[in-house]
């Protein structure tokens, strides 16, 4: 093999319109950098990558390359992707996404996943919108970081066959020099001859090194491996639990949230279950009555036998003074079918639906007169916030059923409960 002459050391870093201040940073890090306004400044085949604010359009193919997409740039054309020789895909930004959640892909190599973290993450989140580079399910594209509907925001492919192109939105070229230590040091793993070890570190190769120095290094190799691999089961045991988490999420919207969020008959089975939680024996009454005369929604049977009438309300504004009023009604005719009193009368009302239940006032908050004259006919106004938090009690054990069941049984006017410690979480 001939001499070459004039050759640089490698990595030699080809820089196109980086701006004057971030380039001392990779000076800093690679032995040759070069910075140019244009590419045809200079012969692209002695160089090994390049760091562009432009596209990697015009760049030759042996090149690897990191873009950072400009937002003024006039193309939105990033590469052309050809995983294999012939077929070609263009890649290039393809909208705008509004998303606030983003997350990085477990198996993303940990340099680059903490970069992604650490630097892409606050520029995205410091953003009202950011550019779209593809969709998931693309098969040309390894994401970086994802968006929640599946919205690439940075990723790489193929620019030819074992060559990669790196994109990122614009911003990110202030951690340009970081990012491109990052590359190397992965596509080191690549091509051995563009990418040495640094300052031509002929003393860490394997044939150089002592056999004290094997062993460490092989011990230091494998103990990186197992991190990894820790790191990955980590990942996915998060994914699990993530998607377990997510899942009961949906459950409990739509079933003990029911007391939070519905109105009507949702509402109404929501109250219906809880309170049979609490072991009490509730009667669903809607589907007893004659249509066009319906009276309270649940009875519910007290410790002497008789029968508490429970109506049931759910508002976007404030509960409603004349609620009570049609208990009353109830209560009438009730004495009219039975010859005798209802042993009471529960108000439950679910109020300011579209409010964080933490800031939701009391029950008829307003009326605390006409709550008392309830309460001194054997009434009780419930707030469904109040049966949500004496439901979460029972289920972790620090409100027993007899207690809650007091509660109910002894109290009159409007209830009264505050979620308890619980000593386990």
């Amino acid at each position: 093999m001939s001499r070459i002459y004039g050759a640089n050391p490698r990595p030699r870093a080809l820089l196109q319109d980086i701006p004057d201040d971030l380039q001392q940073a990779y000076v800093a890090r690679f032995p040759t950098v070069v910075a140019v306004d244009n590419l045809n400044e200079v012969d692209q085949g002695e160089f090994d990558f390049l760091v562009t604010t432009w596209n990697a359009m015009s760049v030759e193919s042996h090149l690897r390359t990191i873009v950072f997409s400009r937002p003024s740039a006039v193309s939105n054309n990033v590469g052309m992707a050809e995983p294999t020789p012939g077929e070609t895909h263009g890649i290039r930004w393809i909208g705008t996404s509004r998303a606030r959640e983003v997350n990085v892909p477990y198996d993303c190599p940990p340099a680059l996943k903490t970069f992604v973290t650490n630097r892409l993450v606050p520029i995205v989140m410091g953003k009202a919108e950011n550019p779209i580079l593809a969709q998931k399910s693309s098969p040309h594209l390894t994401p970086f970081l994802l968006t929640a509907r599946g919205e690439v925001l940075a990723g790489s492919f193929w620019r030819s066959p074992g060559i990669e192109c790196w994109a990122f939105p614009g911003e990110v070229v202030q951690f340009g020099a970081e990012c491109a230590g990052i590359a190397v040091e992965m596509w080191r793993g690549q091509d051995m001859e563009r990418f040495p070890q640094p300052n031509q570190a002929w003393a860490r190769q394997v044939r150089w090194r002592t056999a004290h120095e094997i062993t460490i290094a092989t011990a230091l190799e494998a103990l990186e491996q197992t991190r990894q691999h820790t790191l990955n089961e980590l990942a996915r045991e998060q994914e699990r639990l993530e998607a377990q988490l997510n899942a009961t999420e949906v459950k409990a919207d739509a079933t003990e949230r029911r007391l939070l969020t519905a109105q009507g008959d949702e509402l109404v089975r929501a109250v219906e279950r809880c309170l049979t939680e609490f072991g009490l024996e509730v009667t669903y009454m809607d589907d007893r009555w004659p249509a066009g005369d319906r009276r309270e929604d649940l009875r519910v049977r007290s410790p002497d036998g008789g029968w508490i009438l429970v109506e049931v309300r759910g508002y976007r504004g404030g509960a409603e003074l004349t609620d009570l009023l049609r208990l009353n009604r109830f209560r009438s005719r009730y004495v009219r079918d039975e010859g005798h009193l209802p042993a009471g009368s529960w108000y439950i009302a679910n109020q300011f639906l579209a409010q964080d239940p933490t800031s939701r006032p009391e029950v008829l908050s307003s009326n605390d007169a006409e709550v008392a004259t309830f309460g001194e006919d054997e009434g009780l106004a419930i707030s469904s916030v109040v049966l949500f938090d004496a439901l979460m009690d029972v289920r972790s054990g620090v409100l027993s059923q007899d207690e809650v069941q007091g509660l109910l049984f002894q109290s009159r006017g409007r209830l009264g409960y505050t979620r308890r410690p619980n000593p386990s979480q």
